[in-house]
């Protein structure tokens, strides 16, 4: 029976962060996706390059939490992607596609059009005939995305693929979409940055980084104001966020005050958010908005859905990997997190 078990578990989504490692594996029933494995593991030196002690070490902590295989997913470097919105041929047509986005994605970038690998997909466009097909495109140069590759599988990890932010969270968050035609906006609240990410009709038409709303920015501004490391930082985002009520009236001033700047924080996510959403009216404008799904480390913060839900007068959910999959009671605690939805989305890859 392990030995069953191992050949139908799926490689193991590794995001890999800026403060934590994310890993997921999971094995696919009658049922749907059944979690197997989770770990959430500290980075030794946050926003440091990956090494090999570190994915030695990496390896070690799989082994003992349960992991099996050497099959990994990784997603690829977002500050290395090339982007851009591609008009081709419509698909009917029989014009060779995939060349023409290939040569078109490297004229926009002013590269050669061999020198990467390149991913796209379609993008709905309900406001104008459909004379030919927008695409959403990615690539990644092979010079960018070797060392990694290298690095992973010289200490005995096999990298399966590289795979997009986009679409690892496209498929962990599909189970909590909003019904269609509308608008589903995922906002990946991570250390560096958080993102928004729109979703028609089950795909990413849109996506931009929401200014300085990452986790960082708030630990810093809750050092500058109240003194506070990131240790101290870790445990009050955690435990008190913005729904602890205080005991007592020097709790309750501290308790303000911390309140304070998490609020002033969001604010500034809810003015980057709004401005998205505009445009998302004005591109789709036979849907409306209707949910906010919330994924990363910043989403587990108490009291950060309802915050959100009041500014924009949304549907405000978060997305953990414990109620978009079955779990077993072994990595319950760990995959309750919305901090490993990413890592859920890169194990489902199914590519080849």
């Amino acid at each position: 029976m392990k030995w069953l078990e191992m050949v139908g578990r799926t490689p193991i989504g590794l995001d890999l962060g800026r403060r934590r490692i994310k890993a997921v594996q999971l094995s696919r029933g009658r049922d749907g996706w059944r979690l197997q494995a989770a770990a959430c593991l500290p980075r030794p030196e946050p926003g440091a390059a990956m090494d090999p002690a570190q994915v030695r070490a990496l390896r070690e902590v799989l082994c003992r939490q349960g992991f099996t295989g050497k099959e990994v997913v990784l997603a690829a470097p977002r500050e290395k992607l090339l982007t851009g919105m591609l008009e081709l041929p419509s698909r009917s047509s029989g014009a060779p596609l995939d060349q023409i986005a290939r040569m078109e994605l490297a004229r926009i970038h002013k590269c050669d059009p061999d020198s990467f690998e390149l991913a796209y997909w379609d993008v709905p466009v309900p406001n104008r005939p459909a004379e030919g097909t927008r695409v959403m495109a990615a690539a990644c140069a092979h010079a960018d995305t070797e060392p990694l590759l290298d690095l992973f599988e010289r200490e005995g990890l096999n990298v399966r693929a590289l795979d997009l932010h986009a679409c690892a969270i496209a498929r962990a968050c599909r189970p909590a979409l909003a019904d269609e035609p509308a608008i589903t906006c995922v906002v990946d609240m991570g250390w560096a940055c958080a993102r928004l990410f729109i979703m028609y009709r089950g795909v990413v038409v849109y996506e931009r980084p929401l200014g300085e709303t990452g986790g960082k920015y708030l630990s810093e501004g809750l050092n500058r104001q109240l003194g506070l490391d990131l240790e101290m930082t870790d445990s009050v985002l955690a435990e008190v966020g913005l729904g602890a009520e205080a005991k007592g009236r020097e709790d309750s001033e501290s308790f303000d005050d911390l309140r304070r700047i998490i609020a002033s924080h969001l604010d500034s996510m809810v003015q980057e958010l709004r401005v998205s959403f505009s445009y998302a009216l004005r591109q789709y404008g036979d849907a409306v908005t209707e949910r906010l799904l919330l994924i990363g480390g910043g989403a587990a913060i108490p009291g950060v859905g309802g915050y959100l839900a009041s500014a924009l007068s949304l549907d405000v959910q978060p997305v953990v990997p414990a109620r978009v999959a079955h779990c077993s009671p072994a990595v319950m605690d760990v995959c309750g997190s919305p901090a490993l939805t990413m890592a859920l989305g890169l194990a489902q890859f199914v590519g080849k």
